[in-house]
């Protein structure tokens, strides 16, 4: 079936089957817009089944992934907001203190003891999700792993490029001695209190968001769980791309192996017609070296022939030796024995797989 034959009740079907998801490796934009199409088809008409909801990823680049799932399985559109407290007994062994925490944050002392409270039910509440969480190699960066697959979340504090005068230590004897008279001010980057937490950018997540900061509607505390919610999106979607593309393997793996099948099949027919084909055509060389000596010996005895009667003997008597030792009714007619095929020999009856493996050449 090609894609221009894919519509809704197409896409369910494949649904509905064996494996639950629908997986197209990286598809040419016309391909992607016919399932795009089949997608929306199902939501317009309400098609899907009662109690489920359509999901796909890959809408605009990369792998096409689609499958079905309990509405009460969906994940929340606003995910519920985790607590921070306003002090912490216990702080957690990545952190430690403040002062501790300051050698792994961009982040000003002043706002160090938030940044601690934050990363305290960040790392707390990720944990609790089976991450595994540690310090990147990256400077005020943590790695979340979970399921063979890693995020990165970088946590710091915004700074701005502000006029700023230098203080009075930094002027040392420059200092102004009189209150007319003017310092001037240099372009620095200032920290701003703002706490920020940025995902790393697999270059695949067009139109989702990757960055949460405090801003004048909310703090970022508001939107620590949109940052996970985020993050089990990645990791969701990776884990499908990686079991697809196994159970591609796997498939791909498969055919190979019944490709490999039937090249060793092809094989030994053709060594079977070859060899028939030779025992016919020596059976014929045979047979038409008989006629000949009987012809030559019949002239012979009619006195046709030129040559001497003995010397006309030989020849036939060598001739008709000759036929008998190629002639396979005489040797026995055999098939050929059964041999093991080199790979380059496979390679004609591959129809384009290698012989040296699924992903060869």
């Amino acid at each position: 079936m090609s894609a221009e034959d894919i519509g809704a009740d197409e896409l369910l079907a494949r649904l509905g089957g064996n494996d639950p998801r629908v997986h197209v490796a990286d598809p040419d934009p016309a391909v992607r817009a016919v399932w795009r199409r089949a997608i929306d088809a199902v939501r317009r008409e309400h098609l899907t089944p009662p109690g489920m909801r359509l999901r796909h990823t890959g809408r605009d680049r990369g792998d096409l992934v689609i499958w079905l799932e309990p509405v009460e399985q969906a994940p929340p559109v606003r995910p519920d907001r985790l607590l921070v407290p306003s002090e912490i007994v216990e702080a957690h062994p990545l952190l430690g203190s403040p002062e501790e925490l300051g050698t792994h944050l961009d982040v000003e002392p002043a706002s160090l003891p938030r940044a601690l409270r934050l990363l305290q039910v960040f790392i707390e509440t990720a944990e609790a999700r089976h991450y595994t969480v540690a310090w990147a190699a990256a400077f005020s960066t943590l790695a979340l792993d979970r399921d063979g697959h890693t995020e990165t979340v970088e946590c710091g504090e915004e700074r701005e490029h502000r006029a700023v005068a230098p203080t009075a230590a930094e002027l040392g004897d420059k200092a102004p001695r009189y209150s007319w008279q003017r310092v001037q001010t240099e372009q620095r980057w200032v920290a701003t209190g703002r706490l920020c937490m940025q995902l790393g950018d697999d270059g695949d997540r067009r139109g989702r968001r990757r960055r949460w900061a405090d801003r004048t509607r909310w703090r970022l505390e508001d939107k620590l769980a949109n940052v996970l919610a985020e993050i089990d999106r990645r990791v969701d979607d990776a884990v499908a791309r990686r079991q697809a593309q196994q159970e591609q393997s796997r498939q791909r793996e498969v055919r190979w192996d019944e490709a490999i099948e039937h090249a060793r099949r092809a094989f030994g027919e053709q060594r079977r017609r070859d060899e028939l084909l030779r025992q016919v055509e020596a059976w014929h060389d045979a047979e038409r070296i008989r006629a000949f000596t009987r012809t030559l010996a019949a002239r012979a005895d009619r006195g046709e022939h030129p040559g001497d009667r003995a010397e006309v003997d030989a020849w036939v008597d060598w001739a008709d030796a000759y036929a008998e030792s190629i002639d396979p009714l005489v040797a026995g007619c055999l098939a050929p024995e059964e041999i093991e095929a080199t790979a380059e020999q496979l390679r004609p009856h591959l129809r384009g797989w290698s012989p040296y493996g699924p992903d060869q050449r």
